[in-house]
């Protein structure tokens, strides 16, 4: 009976060795996010197209699986296949954009030659937090069409948590009674941060302010806010954005997000 028990334990080493070997085998297995800086550049003409973004090559599988998604959705193109040529890829787009853009203007061009599209698109995907429990990342870029009045810009982010790979959203890292509270301390911090520096008042009703429609972004300062283009003010007011340091919310935070970020 001893030499049995003392078989089976030797079998129970082995198979966890054999686990954590499988794991350690795994591309990325218990290491941060490691990436690669991708871009293009491009013109014709009076067309501008300029994308660039931080590709993830190594770390947890669903997490850089699920970034990779995000970029790729981002910037409104099909993944490309494995081993593809990133930088080639992106110049392949580019050159769809101008021959798109071309066509869509074509029948102007025929009755004015002097008339050529000055549409552009631009994109940054940038990492912006690369932790032991979550990865950040922020998507910024403007697109202008011929004959708009004017352009329109975007800025928002996106936290992935590390073992899952899913997008963090509000109710994952604030309890319900927590953000109800937030909107108050949002308030506070968009005037100190954002339109202060301005000197200007927001023009949105306190009273009706909500959560912004962008998904919250944990970074090393602390939870960053993001609204969008015309989302509570004019467009001359930009993209109004603050960040609350974690020890002005960690009362209003779930057990996840206490622990995503460190809080007691």
């Amino acid at each position: 009976m001893k030499k049995l028990r003392n078989l089976i334990a030797l079998l129970a080493v082995a198979l966890c060795a054999t686990e954590v070997a499988a794991q350690s085998s795994v591309p990325g297995y218990g290491q941060q996010v490691q990436t690669t800086s991708y871009g293009t550049k491009l013109g014709r003409g009076t067309m501008s197209y300029e994308v660039k973004f931080d590709y993830p090559e190594l770390g947890p599988r669903p997490l850089i699986d699920s970034i990779r998604v995000s970029i790729f959705n981002a910037l409104d193109v099909q993944a490309p296949d494995a081993g593809t040529d990133l930088d080639a890829f992106l110049s392949q787009e580019g050159r769809k954009f101008f021959t798109t853009k071309e066509k869509d203007y074509a029948e102007e061009m025929d009755a004015d030659p002097d008339f050529y599209p000055s549409d552009s698109y631009q994109q940054k995907i940038k990492l912006i937090a690369n932790t032991s429990r979550y990865v950040s990342y922020s998507y910024e870029g403007y697109e202008y069409a011929s004959g708009a009045a004017h352009g329109m810009p975007w800025k928002y982010g996106y936290s992935f948590e590390r073992t899952t790979g899913k997008v963090l959203k509000w109710q994952d890292i604030f309890t319900a009674a927590g953000l109800k509270q937030l909107i108050t301390l949002i308030d506070r911090q968009l005037r100190a941060q954002y339109y202060g520096p301005l000197g200007a008042e927001p023009s949105y009703n306190k009273s009706e302010l909500s959560l912004p429609a962008n998904m919250p972004v944990l970074t090393s300062k602390g939870i960053l806010v993001q609204y969008g283009a015309y989302e509570i003010g004019s467009y001359a007011e930009g993209m109004p954005e603050c960040t609350i340091p974690y020890h002005m919310v960690a009362a209003h935070m779930t057990q996840k997000g206490k622990t995503l970020t460190n809080q007691k």
